[in-house]
């Protein structure tokens, strides 16, 4: 990736020569202002006779500064940082996001009943764990990495342990909403993502200090460091100032801007020795969620952040350069957009699925909901080995109720049965859908 120039320096007594220059182009000041523009993209653009990009630049940028709220948080030059939260874009964005948010079922539809969304979000929750691993370069593949969970199968190697790992975060998120942030549950949230997956099991969950080589964001393509982060001395500091900000009521910043901040400022610290991204990823989702917004149960990001990593180390580097979070904001606000279009896709996509798996599962009265489920998802992945334990983890069931389940299904013919090491494995039969198409059976199935 190319790195963004660094804009040029703004002072007081610039900025008033810049606008006087820049008085009759209000116009494109507007359109500039609304797009956000970065000084790298500024400088490339086309522009009218006579007007100058430093001094369009030095216009935007006192304009923003006049505007942006200033956050207690400061860079690794104990700059303070600001955001320009009520921005016409984020507050356009933010009325989207905070009307869906609290009510997810209504953005799904009345098809989707509360215990089917909790199946949805039980799937969506693997999803963001396979793809925030993706994202950080694991070494397995969805297909592989989904089966493991599924089955609830140890991991083989450390791209499966990778998304393990963030699958339990995610849970762990669950579990720590009502604790407010401090640095025992970051270095919790850390040592979740990362047990067995560094070089050194003692980075697990630990804070760099002095004398620790300073983990830092290197691109290959360009040959250099495009993030260094602050020194390991000055991290107790400012990792208590940034719990401090997490837990303040601040009711002029709003809880998504204020999580986007917090993932920017973890990722900014760089406090471990590696998953740095994945633990402020995991951040955003805790603070959000914490802060009633149960869409997020249902939204991967990582997906649309996978999608478009330059997109996301430009965003970060034009925060870094200006001190300026707009731009991560902005950048996050795509990135739900995005997800929150993905979840209409699936949501719409697992109805016609559904829909069509009802007509044939209709000749199979006997088969419990959580069968009907297992069936769905075997027309889906004929190759998919079920386990009792994958069974528990999906449908937080006892053990027992999983093997009934699983039993049942086989005593229909539906799936057959091996044995793998000491554990049971439950595949479908080659001629899975010829079977249910060729009902009804009226046999009890066992199961609820």
């Amino acid at each position: 990736m190319r790195l963004p120039q660094a804009p040029p320096p703004v002072t007081s007594s610039t900025a008033v020569t810049s606008i006087r220059r820049v008085w009759d182009s209000a116009g494109l000041i507007h359109q500039l202002q609304r797009s956000y523009v970065a000084w790298d993209d500024l400088r490339r653009k086309a522009l009218p006779r006579g007007v100058k990009a430093e001094d369009l630049w030095g216009c935007l940028d006192w304009f923003r500064r006049w505007q942006s709220l200033t956050l207690p948080l400061q860079d690794s030059r104990d700059a303070t940082l600001r955001v320009w939260w009520s921005h016409e874009q984020v507050v356009e964005d933010l009325l989207t996001i905070e009307a869906l948010a609290r009510d997810p079922l209504g953005l799904m539809g009345r098809e989707v009943t509360p215990a089917r969304a909790l199946e949805y979000g039980r799937e969506i929750l693997a999803d963001e764990a396979i793809e925030s691993s993706l994202l950080e370069g694991a070494p397995t593949t969805r297909r592989d990495a989904l089966a493991m969970l599924r089955r609830g199968t140890p991991p083989r190697h450390r791209g499966e342990r990778m998304v393990l790992n963030n699958y339990r975060a995610m849970r762990l998120i669950e579990d720590r909403l009502k604790e407010p942030l401090c640095r025992t549950l970051i270095e919790e949230l850390h040592r979740t993502i990362s047990e067995g997956t560094l070089r050194d099991p003692e980075d697990e969950g630990r804070i760099q200090g002095p004398g620790d080589t300073r983990a830092y964001v290197y691109d290959e393509e360009e040959g250099r460091a495009v993030h260094t982060p602050p020194p390991a001395e000055a991290l107790p500091e400012r990792i208590k100032l940034l719990c401090a900000f997490a837990n303040a009521d601040e009711p002029s910043l709003p809880a998504f801007v204020k999580g986007a901040i917090l993932h920017f400022q973890l990722a900014y610290e760089h406090p471990f020795a590696d998953g740095n991204g994945r633990t402020a990823r995991a951040l955003f989702y805790w603070y959000v969620r914490r802060r009633g917004y149960d869409l997020f149960r249902y939204l991967s990001l990582s997906q649309a952040i996978r999608a478009s990593p330059a997109q996301y180390y430009r965003a970060f580097i034009h925060s870094e350069q200006t001190g300026d979070l707009t731009y991560f904001v902005l950048y996050y606000m795509k990135v739900v957009r995005e997800a929150i279009d993905r979840l209409g896709r699936f949501v719409r996509r697992k109805i016609r699925s559904e829909r069509d798996s009802a007509s044939m599962l209709r000749r199979w009265p006997a088969l419990g909901l959580r069968q009907r489920l297992l069936v769905m998802g075997a027309v889906k992945d004929p190759h998919h080995a079920f386990t009792a334990t994958g069974v528990i983890r999906t449908f937080e069931v006892s053990r027992p109720t999983a093997l009934r389940d699983l039993a049942g299904l086989v005593e229909l013919g539906l799936l057959h049965v091996t044995k793998v090491g000491k554990e049971l494995h439950y595949r479908p039969i080659p001629d899975l859908e010829a079977r249910l198409a060729s009902g009804p059976v009226q046999e009890p199935a066992g199961g609820a």
